[in-house]
């Protein structure tokens, strides 16, 4: 029931600034502003932010009982790695390192936030219990996020 909320999330205004800012980010380089660089290299890290949020609010619930562990936010990180390792083979000719770093970093860290959202819908869970959770992952997501936003900036860089 609590997916469709997930998806939606990813068309709300405050996530439709950060695609435009992404797109916005990928377009400049050191020839002015490009809209077919903004589409190059920006619309994939578009598409790997949807495919965080498929693996963190669609197959983490699907895929609950056979996940290892009990934290929402570990089993939503296992499904965005295994995400995050197929995309990075998939593209791994396309790949600088650095954006390949990004792919490998960001996308469990999305799908692991993305899926500790259902914590609190578990009839096993408690406040405390979520609160716990949350406290322990969340610097774990952060610091990831932060590593594929730097490693991003860095594939860019030069071009």
């Amino acid at each position: 029931m609590l997916t469709p909320v997930e998806l939606a999330v990813a068309w709300d205004r405050r996530m439709l600034l950060a695609y435009a800012g992404v797109l916005a980010a990928a377009a400049i380089g050191r020839d002015g502003v490009s809209l077919s660089r903004a589409a190059r290299h920006g619309a994939p890290v578009v598409g790997a932010a949807w495919l965080a949020l498929l693996a963190g609010g669609v197959v983490t619930p699907l895929a609950l009982p056979w996940l290892p562990g009990r934290a929402f936010s570990l089993k939503g990180a296992v499904v965005g790695g295994v995400a995050a390792a197929g995309a990075t083979a998939a593209f791994r000719r396309r790949l600088s390192p650095a954006a390949g770093l990004a792919l490998l970093a960001g996308i469990p860290a999305v799908s692991s936030y993305a899926a500790m959202n259902f914590t609190g819908s578990s009839p096993i869970t408690s406040p405390s219990g979520v609160e716990l959770e949350m406290r322990r992952a969340l610097p774990f997501q952060v610091a990831a996020a932060a590593v594929a936003i730097a490693a991003w900036l860095t594939s860019r860089m030069g071009r």
